[in-house]
């Protein structure tokens, strides 16, 4: 999730998760081991069709408003340095590789047994999540959607954010 969050951030999450929202962070239990706690932001809500074109994620076949910056890798995990930006939105997205909508170098395949650069629809009940750092982030497409039971918190601060 850098620059969005950086390691040691505090941060204050709720715990009572009435909605949950496109752009909200979440807290969940990751898929591939349910006893550790993982943080990402929602992009696709239940029922929907999420399909990726290369930096850019479409929703029922719109772009999704997102400020996408491309950023050099940061060997030592700080904040990372930002190049360029492109598009606006409510939050920022970063890449390592070219911001070219038409490229095939990010990592866009959803795991093979929910669909393969097809546009996906989530199921009911489900919430398809992506990491802010997305060059760099295991998220839904890798393991897929999320289930609403594996949400755990939704983040309302980031405490440390403040004092930068």
């Amino acid at each position: 999730m850098l620059n969005t969050i950086q390691i040691g951030d505090r941060l204050l999450v709720s715990r009572v998760v009435s909605a949950i929202n496109r752009g909200d962070i979440v807290v969940y239990r990751y898929p591939k081991n349910p006893d550790t706690q993982y943080l990402k932001r929602v992009v696709g809500l239940p029922g929907e069709t999420i399909e990726f074109r290369g930096a850019h994620v479409f929703i029922n076949g719109v772009e999704l408003e997102e400020r996408r910056v491309r950023v050099e890798d940061s060997p030592d995990l700080g904040a990372l340095h930002e190049l360029a930006s492109q598009g606006s939105g409510p939050y920022s997205v970063y890449y390592t590789q070219s911001l070219d909508g038409d490229s095939d170098s990010h990592a866009t395949v959803v795991g093979a047994e929910y669909g393969i650069r097809a546009p996906y629809r989530i199921p009911d009940g489900a919430y398809f999540v992506l990491g802010d750092n997305r060059d760099n982030s295991e998220d839904s497409r890798m393991y897929g959607p999320i289930k609403r039971e594996a949400v755990t918190g939704r983040l309302l601060a980031n405490l440390s954010s403040f004092s930068r």
